[in-house]
């Protein structure tokens, strides 16, 4: 194992819960007792550490949701046998609890939910920090028959409107016409009246966000990392439910002015936080316009889809990953830092430059997976080609590589509709102008021909 500066007892015993090799390939190099739980197979553990125990709570994943799982008498039973661990979460869980909850490492429930809420976001930071122009309204104030008007002559031809208690890209709808805004509204009949939602101005920009981890040595962030959201070659966001989310860039090079307004954000956000007893990680969505200003759209108080891409690139360059002063902050166990440079820092550097892509179902329907998608390193020519086994970005060697991952589905599963298929890491540029380029297009087509995918 790489020798970072931190100490802390290596002996504790930590699990993380997922069909993911992500939180796995963080965590097993950092604790000696490490075990995953799976809901199903876990072939994939097996093939690359013999030393790391896994547990299938034999359920299946296509039907079951995460919390679900978590709640379900698979993992009661697991959790009673193992008595004396803690367990890695991806996102804070509500009660009831069938275990005791502190042995979950998670914040306050409570507490992540008020920041996530759109509506209380901004009222908590619109003075402080840059946000768009923005008012709340109830479903009945929408549907009164000159109110298109108003929010139009208000916010201009194109604005938001947003559930303010949805999660992500969910529940949001960028109104541009007065027909849309109908339809919008329409959609929405089924809705609870006293829902509130929030109305702003649309800005025009890139999506990008920035991960921010509260420790006792201080708020530290990742940096700008750039989004890819609702990639036509990735995804179907027509699709209902489906994760508008495609990945994006980590270590793009921005202005000095764009990266201290996104510190800037941070670090007020982090402050408030930490004050309400906040631990570890949690992410803020941003929009960077054509002028270089920085707006904050949302809180996202937990790990974030780029939590485990961040941490193992952070361990690359020798810093000490997020996700471990994570767990440490949050399962209370004593560490100290022995060199403050080791601490994660912004990932910055053009050669550094890493994307990551998800690759969904863009089918109505569930598909039948027609082979097995071994995760590993391949090579790109005139099509992809198996080089070896590996879900860690460090055995990427050069731009003609891919890693790809796939610890979910086996050859004959079904994917639901909307459900990411596999994940595709490259080193180098794959965005261009908030679009995936014509060479990372091209990659995507052949992953998908070479694996028989919709």
């Amino acid at each position: 194992m790489k020798r970072i500066p931190i100490i802390y007892s290596a002996s504790a015993r930590i699990a993380s819960f997922g069909d993911d090799a992500s939180a796995y390939i963080i965590l097993r190099k950092f604790f000696k007792n490490y075990i995953q739980i799976t809901e199903k197979g876990s072939a994939w553990i097996s093939s690359l550490s013999k030393e790391v125990k896994s547990l299938d709570l034999g359920l299946n994943s296509a039907s079951a949701s995460y919390v679900e799982s978590l709640k379900s008498g698979s993992f009661l039973e697991i959790a009673n046998e193992l008595v004396d661990y803690e367990f890695v979460i991806h996102a804070p869980v509500s009660p009831p609890y069938k275990i005791n909850p502190l042995r979950f490492i998670m914040n306050s429930p409570a507490l992540s939910h008020a920041y996530e809420n759109k509506r209380y976001f901004r009222e908590e930071f619109s003075d402080i920090i840059n946000i768009p122009k923005y008012q709340t309204k109830i479903l009945d104030e929408l549907r009164n028959k000159d109110s298109y008007g108003i929010l139009a002559k208000k916010y201009g031809q194109i604005f938001v409107i947003q559930d303010a208690e949805s999660s992500g890209s969910q529940g949001t709808f960028i109104i541009n016409s007065e027909s849309e805004y109908l339809n919008v509204l329409q959609s929405l009949k089924k809705t609870d009246k006293k829902t509130t939602f929030v109305i702003s101005e649309f800005i025009e920009g890139e999506s990008a966000s920035v991960q921010v981890c509260i420790t006792k040595y201080g708020i530290l962030t990742s940096g700008i990392l750039s989004q890819l959201v609702k990639s036509p070659q990735l995804c179907n966001d027509k699709l209902p439910g489906t994760n508008k989310w495609c990945g994006g860039e980590i270590g793009h090079v921005y202005p000095n002015a764009v990266n201290k307004q996104a510190l800037h954000i941070a670090q007020k956000v982090g402050a408030e936080l930490s004050s309400n007893g906040y631990k570890g990680i949690f992410g803020i969505d941003l929009l960077i316009t054509p002028e270089n200003q920085v707006y904050a759209i949302e809180i996202n108080a937990r790990l974030t889809g780029f939590t485990h891409v961040v941490s193992e690139m952070q361990y690359k360059e020798g810093m000490i990953p997020m996700l471990l002063l994570h767990v440490l902050e949050l399962s209370n166990i004593p560490y100290k830092v022995l060199d403050l440079d080791a601490l994660p820092s912004i990932l910055d550097q053009e050669d550094n430059l890493l994307s990551y892509l998800l690759v969904m179902n863009p089918l109505k329907k569930s598909f039948r997976l027609a082979k097995d998608i071994p995760s590993g390193v391949y090579r790109v020519g005139v099509g992809i080609e198996f080089i070896k086994k590996s879900n860690s970005i460090s055995d990427l060697r050069n731009k003609n590589q891919i890693l790809i991952q796939c610890t979910i589905f086996s050859k004959g599963d079904h994917v639901a509709s909307g459900k990411r298929i596999l994940k595709i890491y490259r080193n180098g540029e794959s965005l261009q102008n908030d679009e995936l380029n014509q060479q990372s297009q091209e990659i995507v087509r052949k992953v998908k021909q070479h694996f028989n995918l919709p």
